[in-house]
């Protein structure tokens, strides 16, 4: 265990955010997975986040297994029909042997699919994002520690200093057996 320690600056200047470019080679396992190699791998994996306004391409080299992307969630799926398949920001849908490529949408749902045209095990989850730095539920920005060599990642809260100029807060006095106003900025120092 090692303590790091570092100082926080007054005000933070927010980061310019690009969005993301990201390329994604998919196969196929015959009919059971679509195989995934380079940015993201194995059979049928979550991929992203994608984010709003990122572009995302797929290569994809898989004959007989039209890739698509779809609001379904796999409960209404029929081969053949690409129920729920949705195009907006996409180009080269459906695509077996080529490239796909999905630039995504300011309005794009929370949560899309790939699929396979024709087999309804061949499928994952594609979570969507606004491309934002992240907040948490008090509105605070969220930073990470990552570690350099295992992928661990630390979720760290960066709070504003609280205002402590005359607020007043009761003190434990052990030797006389009883409390005591004190400022609250002088007992945090």
């Amino acid at each position: 265990v090692q303590r790091l320690s570092f100082t926080i600056p007054a005000s933070i200047e927010l980061p310019t955010l690009v969005a993301p470019n990201v390329t994604y080679t998919v196969a196929n396992d015959s009919a059971g997975a679509y195989t995934f190699s380079g940015t993201q791998s194995g059979n049928n994996p979550q991929l992203g986040p994608f984010y709003r306004g990122g572009t995302y391409t797929i290569n994809i080299d898989a004959t007989g297994h039209p890739f698509y992307f779809t609001t379904n969630n796999g409960t209404g799926f029929v081969a053949g029909l690409y129920v729920g398949e949705y195009t907006t920001g996409v180009t080269g849908s459906r695509t077996e042997s080529g490239t796909i490529t999905f630039t995504v949408p300011q309005d794009a749902p929370d949560t899309l699919y790939y699929q396979c045209g024709n087999h309804a095990v061949m499928r994952g989850v594609i979570p969507v994002r606004d491309l934002a730095v992240e907040q948490n539920s008090n509105g605070n920005y969220i930073i990470y520690g990552q570690h350099s060599q295992d992928g661990h990642s630390q979720r760290i809260e960066i709070r504003p200093l609280p205002e402590l100029a005359s607020q007043m807060c009761l003190v434990y006095d052990a030797t006389s057996d009883t409390w005591q106003p004190q400022d609250l900025a002088t007992y945090v120092e």
